[in-house]
């Protein structure tokens, strides 16, 4: 509520700053406020068309709504102005996985890698999409890499014995069962 109060005096001084409308919208969003939320990003973008993060901040707030076509236009508005916006690739890419757009995941999981290397979720949900392809060889690559990551996180190493399993490498795979075990011993 106190950002919601800053924000809103930041636009009575000036209300045709569109990062304040935007961020008074991830105020209200996070109060639960999602209409209130959607009309201050859509005020945002109505007041500067290239505000890149308001077209991201919306497209999240669509997908919460599960409106995923309406969201995927707004995270492609945001990547048309910003096409390094890993946040907005990773997003989308979730949003064609949980599709069964396979290939469309991996591709935007690969294109939001090749910026940030070392994106612990993306690279989990790159494995997860390319076993869906059948590129099991692949998808070890992706969870090894995530391992080396995030070493510490059970997930990781679960995830990996699982692709290894499937390869059928299965001393490899009881061995990170064992790290995952280690890890997370509930």
């Amino acid at each position: 509520i106190l950002a919601e109060k800053a924000f809103r005096k930041a636009l009575a001084d000036n209300p045709r700053d569109a990062a304040n409308q935007s961020n008074l919208g991830i105020a209200l969003r996070r109060q639960g406020r999602l209409a209130d939320a959607e009309r201050c990003y859509a005020t945002a973008i109505a007041i500067q068309p290239g505000h890149a993060e308001a077209h991201y901040n919306l497209a999240n707030l669509l997908g919460l709504q599960n409106r995923d076509d309406e969201a995927i236009a707004s995270y492609r508005a945001a990547l048309a102005l910003r096409p390094d916006y890993v946040d907005a690739l990773y997003n989308l890419g979730n949003i064609h996985r949980e599709r069964k757009a396979f290939a469309e995941a991996v591709d935007l999981y690969a294109r939001a890698l090749s910026i940030r290397p070392d994106h612990y979720e993306a690279l989990n949900n790159l494995g997860y999409a390319q076993l869906e392809l059948g590129e099991g060889d692949a998808a070890i690559a992706a969870f090894r890499h995530a391992t080396a990551v995030e070493p510490g996180t059970a997930k990781a190493h679960v995830n990996l014995a699982n692709a290894l399993t499937l390869g059928g490498a299965l001393d490899e795979a009881h061995g990170a069962f064992d790290r995952a075990a280690r890890l997370a011993p509930d």
